[in-house]
């Protein structure tokens, strides 16, 4: 058995791919009609010597359709690129994004990743550009954004829920004003929740609303709203309110936890019920009744 000497590792190195794309790496012998077995292994290049990777990603303000992404850099010079993506996704390297990544270049911490899908993950990548020392890294591992749910379609007292004399169940759970939106009420203020509208019969109405948290009620006769005109809060689980209403006047009902600066809210049934308006009769004409004999 003939016995052939190593000879020194071969490497090549290539620049400039595009990641997700497969490259093919043929091997051969050369020259003596030889067969063996060989190893070839593949290494993504360290970073350049003083070109960090951004750590601490992470987000503010997220809503369903935008977040804030921020970070740390000690002692970086350089600017920044974000990359994001659906979960999963391979990160590109240097200025070119991933197959299904998104890049903002440059950006500043906090930059705000907008047009987003609600109730929906990301996968967020922050690497630094050091100009002539390159690019580095990625983080290991991404930093995973959830945007919130779309909020309810009755979230602002624009576009309420029309209702008549029903009962029905609604929620003011992912309301984008739930959150710190308060309003005046009739007892003392209200988170800004969710919003139902009825017109006046002139005559009286009773609100009746019924939740596990506490919810509140407040009526107003303008959107926007500007003052109270009836409402309920009784520290309990069942709220209702009467009072006249004026014939063809529109008025904005609204749900809301009892305190305005805070976000608790959720499920809830609703029920508004007009009083029969009373007949009035003016005039009685009497009938006169002839008969021929």
């Amino acid at each position: 058995m003939m016995t052939v000497p190593m000879e020194p590792m071969s490497f090549i190195t290539r620049s400039g791919l595009t990641p997700g794309n497969t490259i093919f790496v043929r091997v051969w012998e050369y020259g003596n009609n030889l067969f063996g077995t060989f190893s070839v292994c593949g290494r993504t290049p360290p970073p350049p010597v003083g070109c960090p990777i951004p750590t601490s990603v992470s987000s503010n303000s997220v809503t369903d359709n935008s977040a804030n992404i921020t970070w740390s850099c000690s002692g970086c010079l350089g600017t920044f690129i974000v990359e994001y993506g659906p979960p999963g996704f391979v990160p590109g390297t240097g200025a070119t994004a991933g197959f299904g990544g998104t890049i903002i270049n440059p950006a500043t911490s906090g930059v705000a990743l907008t047009g987003l899908d609600d109730d929906s993950l990301y996968d967020v990548y922050v690497r630094q550009n050091c100009g002539v020392d390159g690019f580095s890294n990625n983080q290991s591992t991404p930093y995973i954004l959830e945007t919130l749910p779309a909020p309810p379609a009755n979230d602002n007292c624009s576009t309420p829920t029309v209702v008549g004399a029903s009962g029905l169940s609604g929620s003011s759970e992912n309301g984008t004003n739930n959150t710190g939106g308060s309003l005046s009420s009739c007892t003392f203020t209200i988170n800004d929740g969710v919003w139902y509208s009825f017109t006046g019969t002139g005559g009286d109405v009773t609100i009746n609303q019924s939740s596990a948290w506490d919810a509140e009620i407040a009526v107003y006769s303008a959107c926007p709203p500007v003052s109270c005109i009836a409402g309920a809060d009784d520290d309990t689980t069942f709220e209702t309110v009467t009072f006249l209403t004026t014939l063809g006047v529109t008025y904005y009902l609204n749900i809301g936890y009892f305190l305005g600066s805070t976000s608790t809210n959720g499920a809830f049934t609703l029920s508004i019920t007009f009083a029969p308006l009373p007949i009035t009769i003016s005039k009685i004409s009497p009938t006169i009744w002839a008969k021929t004999i």
